[in-house]
């Protein structure tokens, strides 16, 4: 999604205002309403004080080939993990988001466990596996 800049704003005041954290890039334009849908279930399910972590997944297809997608893990004040997905459905666990996410039948490669994490060579550690929608075909 391209952000949009707000009528008037020079980039210079643009980029001051994202820094302070007092500016989006995305509360107007064609993707405001998309934007709106995942922040708002973000702090539905993390509550004021949440914290965001993106990951990445890579979803892919014969269709489409591999396209880039943001999944969010929240970290409530509590200390409990949910995750949104880019349209905004909210998951109660990682593995709630790998078994039932609504992506088309495909592949997805994600960060092991939905975290970040580094193996000894330095690399993200990843799992990939079929979307829930993939149907299994069973050959004897």
């Amino acid at each position: 999604m391209p952000p949009a800049l707000p009528s008037g704003t020079s980039f210079a005041q643009a980029q001051a205002g994202v820094s302070r954290g007092e500016l989006s890039l995305y509360a107007s334009g064609e993707h405001a309403a998309a934007v709106r849908a995942v922040t708002d279930q973000i702090r539905a399910v993390g509550g004021a004080d949440a914290q965001v972590t993106v990951l990445p997944v890579t979803y892919s297809s014969a269709e489409t080939g591999p396209v880039q997608l943001p999944l969010f893990r929240v970290t409530s004040a509590d200390g409990r993990e949910r995750f949104v997905d880019n349209i905004g459905r909210a998951y109660d666990s990682f593995d709630d988001w790998r078994e039932n996410n609504q992506l088309p039948p495909g592949s997805m490669t994600y960060p092991s466990g939905g975290h970040l994490t580094a193996r000894p060579d330095g690399s993200v550690a990843l799992q990939h596996g079929n979307t829930p929608k993939t149907v299994r075909s069973s050959r004897g």
